[in-house]
């Protein structure tokens, strides 16, 4: 199994639901890869190849894109996407689907929840309507680190449901966040999720499987703190207590652990999971008196044939908390540091177990014997400790400059474009920042007050741009931040296209992905465009038998599509790539749409 195979296990299969298709969808992550995100596209436009990995032919990825785009909204730690391997300028189609997540107040205040919320509907049912909610560790990203995640889906009802109102507040409160202007900039896609927000009170409850099935669950989102002299657990402090205690977390602090383990009223049953270079002898002293335990990443889950297995999953286990009998698993995005309950924008469940006398012990094996020989047991502190919360200055500066933002414009140079970007406010200028788009990665500018680029052609225009900075003593990697640009021409994202969709070939391609989407033909589709990029064989027809085909079944169940195809048609109409033969099949069916309608 290869390392992006992987990565499509959780972000590919825990997305894509058998017989739904996506209505909206708002996923958060801390780290973003553009390429990873390419994934979500593929799951949400009905156009998932999930047994290929990335699919190689640029036509699938674009419609892919273009059935989804608006659908669903990403939002992200400002600073934290990755520069991209690839020049991929279908990545300008995704602009008004990403959105940076900051804290002017509190710039070294992380947004780290990584949790999807997802609308869906029943192809074959329009009023089964569900909701899914997805809560997870990983980012999205293509790291192959040890993760964890839950999956739980609602059945929306007509009515409001008033038995759930009070537990479902939470979702609504964490996506009223998400929602606020100054992060969801684009209106159409606030308007969706003030949408979802009103579906939640029509939710019933949230099924679970396995241990959990038909247990009791609950939300915990932890939002920016007003004050920084914030203490103890936050928005957990009645959460996380009980006789037993079991702690997987990458990240610690001293007193974070202290706050959560003076919490277990049983001391021999107290549990860390981490990665070895935070156990110091202060940390070692309070997790092993008594009896405890601590277990750490081994040397050999940091070199395995699918890269680093390194632990990322954060996953606290009680045993019964006061007043109550059960046993709980709390699970999301919080590691067990100061920072993520009392600082940071994150986000956890609580899942209640099936009654068993020794879940303790259950959970502790099970996990440790899962992730055999990628655990150890830890017998002594590590000298060299690493920190949890150091930022320099330079970092400091970096997070500041980015909170405060940057402008930018475009102006027509014919037959060329120029872009001019701006600093919202002067900077330290023993600091220097380098700025370069994202289509030209290696052209960096210094950047004082302003800076312009020049030559860029229609396609290169685009609302990403890589940053980078030093001081002389430290750098900060590049970094991909998106930047809103003023007149951005409305032909831009039909340039993108065009680029792609450049021969007859790929247009018939292109047509044949778009009839075919959601449907039982697309596996027969993508096989015969593979089967002919494979042997370099052009297309002698340009109307093919398998395309009036499955546009004949995509008019009969779903003639709104044909509306796709006429728009794709019309940009594409100043080149010499649409064939006169197809123009005319279309206009058949169009007219066989327009007398339909008119019956």
């Amino acid at each position: 199994m290869s390392k992006e195979l992987m990565d499509d296990l959780l972000f590919t299969d825990l997305l894509y639901s058998p017989g739904y298709e996506v209505d909206f969808a708002v996923g958060t992550t801390y780290s973003l890869s553009l390429d990873a995100l390419l994934r979500v596209p593929l799951a949400f436009g009905m156009l998932d190849d999930r047994d290929n990995g990335l699919p190689q032919n640029p036509c699938h990825l674009l419609s892919a894109i273009k059935n989804s785009a608006e659908k669903f909204s990403v939002y992200h730690n400002l600073g934290q996407i990755s520069v991209p391997k690839d020049d991929k300028r279908v990545f300008g189609l995704l602009e008004n689907s990403i959105f940076s997540i900051k804290n002017k107040k509190m710039p070294t205040a992380n947004f780290h929840p990584k949790v999807w919320i997802i609308k869906e509907r029943n192809k074959q049912d329009k009023d089964d309507k569900q909701m899914k909610v997805i809560v997870m560790s990983r980012n999205l990203t293509r790291d192959t680190s040890l993760d964890v995640a839950v999956s739980m889906v609602s059945k929306l009802k007509k009515n409001v449901i008033a038995k759930y109102k009070e537990k479902h507040e939470p979702l609504k409160k964490f996506l009223k966040f998400l929602a606020k202007p100054e992060f969801t900039t684009n209106e159409n896609k606030r308007k969706k999720i003030e949408s979802l927000i009103r579906d939640v009170d029509h939710l019933g409850k949230f099924e679970l499987e396995g241990p959990f099935e038909g247990g009791d669950y609950d939300f915990y989102p932890m939002l920016y703190k007003k004050t920084k002299t914030s203490v103890g657990l936050g928005d957990m402090k009645n959460a996380l207590q009980g006789t037993s205690m079991l702690v997987v977390s990458p990240f610690i602090d001293y007193k974070s652990l202290e706050a959560l383990f003076a919490r277990c009223q049983s001391s021999n049953e107290k549990i860390l999971i981490t990665r070895r270079e935070y156990v110091d002898e202060k940390i070692f002293e309070l997790c092993t008196s008594n009896g405890g335990e601590i277990w750490v990443v081994s040397d050999s889950a940091m070199d395995t044939e699918f890269g680093s297995m390194n632990l990322h999953a954060k996953t606290y286990f009680v045993s019964h908390p006061e007043g109550d009998f059960g046993h709980y698993l709390y699970l999301g995005s919080a590691n067990a540091t100061h920072s993520a309950f009392n600082r940071n924008v994150e986000f956890l469940v609580g899942l209640k177990f099936s009654r068993s006398t020794k879940y303790f012990e259950n959970v502790r094996d099970t996990f440790l014997k899962r992730n055999e020989g990628y655990f150890e047991r830890c017998t002594q502190p590590f000298t060299e400790s690493a920190e949890t919360e150091k930022f320099g200055k330079l970092a400091i500066l970096f997070k500041e400059i980015l909170c405060n933002g940057c402008s930018a414009k475009v102006n027509f140079n014919n037959p060329s474009y120029t872009i001019q970007v701006k600093l919202n406010n002067p900077i330290d200028s023993t600091i220097k920042l380098e700025i370069a788009t994202l289509q030209k990665p290696n052209d960096f500018r210094t950047i004082q007050e302003s800076v312009f680029f020049e030559d860029l052609s229609l396609s290169q225009l685009s609302e990403f741009f890589i940053l980078k900075a030093s001081d002389g003593i430290e750098k900060i990697n590049p970094c991909v931040v998106k930047i809103c640009v003023k007149d951005m021409p409305l032909n831009r994202d039909s340039e993108i296209v065009k680029n792609i969709v450049d021969t007859k070939e790929k247009f018939i391609d292109y047509v044949s992905l778009i009839a075919a989407a959601g449907s039982d033909d697309m596996p027969g589709v993508l096989e015969r465009i593979a089967r002919r990029k494979e042997k370099s064989k052009k297309i002698q027809g340009i109307v093919v038998p398998a395309l009036y085909e499955n546009m004949l079944r995509m008019v009969s169940e779903d003639p709104e599509r044909l509306n796709q195809i006429e728009k794709f048609v019309k940009e594409m109409d100043d080149s010499d790539i649409v064939d006169e033969n197809f123009k005319r099949m279309l206009k058949i069916f169009e007219n066989a749409v327009d007398k339909e309608n008119k019956k």
